[in-house]
């Protein structure tokens, strides 16, 4: 006689209680907890055949289907749902789910090429969440593409728990696991998962069970906006950077040092920002505003810890001074075709600017024009116009439009001729600066 298999439409529960009641099975299986193996085992055989199980809705079906995989030698993958589709309400602060949260978790995920960890009560966050040893051990793992969006019910990760995980859900003292999302601050959206807590207390109110500790603990959307979890995506960016999980700072001060006594031998202009560039992986053109910014990067992925941080400020030196020995360069270049007099005060501004403003220092330089010296019977290599046959010119032209005026048509010319600068942000001063050099006798009046 065939053991008994379940209907259509009959609960496991309904099924497990006629099958470890009838009279075949107790006759070949009179042991209760063998008995019961083998009605689980029919209840899932169809999901013992791919390994895979559902366990969307109740933890405990996941322990049924735990038990009947075991039974069969197989390791289970079952899938959990992680994150409910649309608005969600926390106890930790509200948050929405839905396609775009998706679309950003998928491509995080798929770029960093890792499995997604799910631990033990959060304790991969470290600080508060750490364990008393101060190990994190996973209790599961979502392998690459395990994780996927179904509209309307929201992010499922197909999970293969740990033995030790697996033992405790049969045993029933794990009930719920809880995402730790980003969540942006703009419109309460996720748009990161950093990894997943087995735990006993979900944050999100109506969670299915399998979900965070008493969320008064864990923020947000399931919290991790902790300095500790903002900075370790950016931490494993250091780490292979650098080559490897060491003393990380501590290496980047030393490497970037050892850059800039090799480039400060270097006669090439600029030869210390390339080397800089090609140890930080960035394009030997990348500007001051992309080094800042990758050193920024580092920074805060050791904000965590103030050595690292003071370590990271001698960097931000060392690149600071890099970049403002570069710009001094570019002036020099326009003292020698006689754009600037370095006696001037003009000068002694415009170095003072490299260090305060670059960006506006650029601008000014950029602009600075040659000018033939008194005497001279040739302009600099290259051609200019003398400043005086061009401010004459504006003057006249200014004067004609103020009816002869003469304080009125300089004002006019030098509020005209300021106004570009001030456009772009420069102060007052430094747009007095820019235009004394380019216009020395309209500025002089």
């Amino acid at each position: 006689m065939p053991m008994p298999k379940p209907t259509d439409g009959e609960s496991y529960n309904a099924f497990v209680n006629r099958c470890m009641g009838d009279a075949m099975m107790n006759g070949d299986f009179p042991e209760r907890d063998q008995r019961r193996a083998v009605c689980e085992r029919q209840w899932s055989e169809p999901m013992v055949r791919s390994g895979h199980h559902d366990c969307r809705l109740s933890i405990g079906d996941c322990r049924m289907a735990l038990r009947a995989t075991d039974f069969a030698g197989q390791a289970a993958t079952i899938d959990v749902l992680i994150a409910p589709d649309g608005a969600v309400k926390s106890t930790s602060g509200d948050f929405t789910f839905d396609e775009e949260s998706w679309a950003a978790i998928d491509k995080a995920f798929s770029e960093h090429a890792t499995m997604l960890v799910i631990d033990y009560e959060h304790q991969t966050l470290g600080g508060d969440y750490a364990s008393p040893d101060g190990t994190s051990p996973a209790a599961g793992w979502v392998k690459l593409k395990g994780l996927r969006y179904e509209k309307g019910k929201g992010l499922v990760a197909s999970v293969a728990w740990t033995e030790r995980a697996r033992n405790l859900i049969r045993a029933g003292e794990y009930q719920y696991v809880s995402p730790v999302l980003i969540v942006r601050k703009a419109d309460g959206k996720a748009i990161g998962l950093h990894s997943v807590g087995l735990t006993n207390r979900p944050a999100i109110v109506g969670m299915k069970r399998i979900a965070a500790k008493q969320m008064n603990e864990l923020p947000a959307g399931q919290r991790p906006l902790t300095k500790e979890f903002e900075t370790m995506e950016l931490q494993t960016a250091l780490q292979k950077l650098i080559g490897g999980p060491t003393d990380t700072a501590e290496m980047l001060v030393h490497k970037v040092g050892e850059l800039k006594k090799k480039a400060d031998a270097a006669d090439a202009p600029g030869a210390t920002v390339k080397a800089v560039c090609k140890e930080l992986g960035l394009p030997e053109s990348a500007g001051a505003e992309a080094i800042s910014a990758k050193l920024k990067l580092m920074q805060e992925a050791s904000a965590n810890s103030d050595k690292n941080v003071a370590r990271l400020a001698e960097v931000e030196k060392q690149l600071t001074e890099i970049r403002v020995n570069k710009l001094h360069a570019m002036l020099e270049e326009k003292v020698k075709v006689n754009a600037i007099n370095p006696n001037s005060e003009t000068y002694k501004a415009l170095k003072a600017l490299a260090t305060k403003a670059p960006e506006s220092f650029v601008v000014i330089v950029n602009g600075l024009e040659p000018v033939i010296a008194p005497g001279r019977t040739m302009p600099p290599e290259g051609g200019a116009r003398t400043a005086t046959g061009k401010e004459d010119e504006l003057i006249a032209n200014s004067l004609k439009e103020h009816k002869g005026d003469y304080g009125e048509a300089i004002v006019a010319l030098q509020r005209d001729l300021k106004k570009p600068y001030l456009e772009q942000g420069l102060t007052s001063k430094a747009a007095n600066a820019a235009c004394a050099a380019k216009y020395p006798k309209i500025f002089a009046a």
